[in-house]
């Protein structure tokens, strides 16, 4: 229930027009009043006409003494009207706790905090488009030969789990799809190792393959030439000083290597989906075979989910394969059930960044509020116990480092716990105090995070998202959730949760390791409920060699850059007032309490 406040700003000017307006019109009501004629003085027994009473001059002379005070009062306490930044906001240095929570308080209110009324109705809107959708898609019988639709969705993101920041106008769906029956797929898990070899061994086979063609070269020029013994003893020396060199390097690097006594942590582990070559079913079914599997030489490391290793050539499902038949199959779909929705809003459907839009531009108020929302489509293989595989979003493949760079090729697909990641917080929504701040902490800090990235250019916004991602901010709350009491977080301690938030980030930032919450080992997952059991196929695979070395999201950016983002996040933290004043936040009509607007369509016909 929302509690109404006194606008200071509006109520003194106006009750100052007010008190003004009362004074002009008590002086025009006395000027036309009509005066006594002298005859008619002369003739009431020669008496003169009265002058004003006493008390009428003495409220006179209150009123504008006190439309003087309340004048230099308003002056006083506003000495600046003209500011940048939004209206409401202070723009003095929060010196006190208490000065801080009233900043993040009002800020939360007029640019964080979304409107229940628009994030319900858009949320509605969304799981009808999606659900005919995927409706139409559906097939009673599983394909021989081709994928389907399961027919069902999953929601996913920060707008289902109820800390979105800025607006409601991103939704994030998986949509499970049908592999073709009688096909028997064996997952398997791809550590950051393998991927390393992998570039080290093309490196080796390129630098051989110039050191020969080097080499022949040589030996042409040689013979051309009548000075061999001359170049020959030229060549010893220099191949004697090179091999000197690398020795010296390879000594230099063992040393190096000695010193270091724990050893660093991977990524996140990757899948794939593998079919050995002499299966029956790939040689009845060649048209799948061709459009949807690659052939891959034998991998060097890996760990399969089924608890063989692979050691030899092996088909793998190639998530582009599938993303090309993803986009016309719902397509079809959407040309299907597109008429309804025509009439009151556009549908457009892009392919971008390894995943499909669907925007939905309103015509009328058939959207809550006109606002624009976008949905992003994943499609999901299901591997059981809620485990799901999606394609490797590429905008998250940077070139902030070149060593852990995952290749297209590799035919590779990202692990998601949808299923888990919502029991832990509905675990933890129960755990925690009613009206607890837990959620309104992360989003404060995601609403700085996005501060934080004012006057950077694109490289530097591109590696403060990167590494301050929303699964990254994410995933440390839920650590400093799992390891507090709830207690500590009720309304009364915003502050001081927020600060402890933006502390851990920075500690993990110069541990230049953020741990996965199930694939960090003993330190995330010990800090687990026993609510959220872990899939038998991760607690299979992390139980091998690769169980402490792998769920670094933070593996492969440099130590520097690390460090960069570091200190940026301690300057928005304390500079949070400067940043908040120079903002632009641009807020759509209808999100937060100031711009809600009342909705003509409450439910979809």
């Amino acid at each position: 229930m929302s509690v109404y406040t006194l606008n200071l700003r509006v109520f003194w000017p106006l009750f100052t027009c007010m008190l003004t307006g009362l004074v002009v019109l008590h002086h025009i009501g006395h000027r036309l009043s009509p005066e006594p004629s002298p005859d008619l003085g002369h003739q009431l027994d020669g008496c003169s006409h009265p002058g004003p009473p006493v008390l009428l001059s003495l409220t006179k002379l209150l009123l504008a003494i006190a439309l003087c005070f309340l004048f230099i009062r308003y002056c006083s306490t506003h000495p600046g009207r003209a500011r940048k930044g939004p209206p409401g906001l202070t723009d003095v240095l929060p010196k006190s706790s208490a000065s801080r929570r009233e900043l993040l308080e009002e800020y939360y209110n007029q640019w964080v905090h979304l409107s229940p009324h628009v994030v319900g109705h858009s949320k509605a809107n969304v799981a009808k488009l999606i659900g005919d959708l995927v409706r139409v898609g559906r097939t009673n019988v599983t394909p021989e030969s081709s994928l389907a639709f399961r027919g069902d969705f999953l929601q996913v993101g920060s707008s289902y789990e109820e800390h979105k920041v800025g607006s409601p106008d991103c939704f994030d769906i998986l949509v499970p799809l049908r592999l073709p029956r009688g096909l028997r797929v064996d997952p398997r898990f791809i550590w950051g190792q393998e991927v390393a070899e992998g570039e080290q061994k093309d490196t080796r086979q390129t630098e051989e393959v110039k050191q020969t063609f080097c080499k022949v070269r040589r030996t042409q020029s040689k013979r051309h030439k009548n000075r061999q013994g001359k170049e020959e003893k030229k060549e010893d020396n220099r191949a004697k000083e090179k091999d000197v060199a690398k020795k010296e390097g390879v000594t230099s690097r063992k040393e190096e290597g000695g010193k270091k006594q724990e050893p660093e942590w991977g990524p996140v582990p990757r899948c794939s989906l593998e079919v050995p070559p002499h299966e029956e079913w790939l040689r009845k079914h060649r048209a799948f075979t061709d459009t949807f599997l690659r052939l891959h030489p034998p991998p060097s490391l890996g760990r399969s989910l089924l608890g063989s290793v692979g050691g030899a050539k092996a088909y793998r499902l190639s998530p582009q394969s599938v993303l090309r038949w993803f986009y016309p199959a719902v397509q079809r779909c959407l040309a299907t059930v597109r008429y309804p929705y025509e009439q009151r809003c556009t549908l457009s459907l892009t392919l971008s960044n390894q995943r499909l839009q669907l925007r939905l531009t309103p015509r009328s108020d058939y959207i809550c509020c006109h606002i624009s929302m976008v949905i992003r489509l994943l499609p999901a293989l299901p591997l059981g116990d809620g485990l799901y595989l999606v394609p490797m979003d590429t905008i998250a493949v940077s070139d902030i480092s070149t060593k852990m760079k995952v290749l297209e090729d590799k035919d590779l697909w990202r692990l998601h716990f949808p299923r888990h990641e919502q029991r832990l917080l509905g675990w933890l929504r129960a755990r925690v105090p009613q009206g607890s701040c837990h959620l309104k902490v992360l989003q404060l800090v995601k609403a700085i995070r996005d501060l934080g990235a004012q006057a950077l250019d694109s490289q530097g916004t591109m590696l403060w998202r990167s590494v301050l991602s929303s699964y990254v901010l994410k995933t440390a709350w839920l650590q400093l959730l799992l390891s507090t009491p709830p207690e500590v977080w009720k309304e009364s301690h915003l502050v001081a949760r927020v600060e402890d938030l933006i502390r851990n980030l920075r500690d993990l930032l110069q541990k230049r390791a953020v741990a996965h919450l199930f694939f960090g080992g003993e330190t995330s997952t010990r800090l687990l409920p026993d609510s959220v059991v872990l899939p038998k196929l991760v607690k299979e695979a992390t139980a091998g060699d690769h169980g402490g070395l792998g769920g670094n999201l933070w593996a492969g950016i440099p130590p520097a850059s690390l460090d960069l983002v570091s200190g940026r996040l301690a300057y928005a933290w304390t500079h949070l007032h400067r940043l908040i004043r120079l903002s632009r936040p641009q807020r759509s009509n209808g999100l937060g309490r100031a711009g809600h607007q009342h909705c003509q369509h409450q439910e979809m016909d």
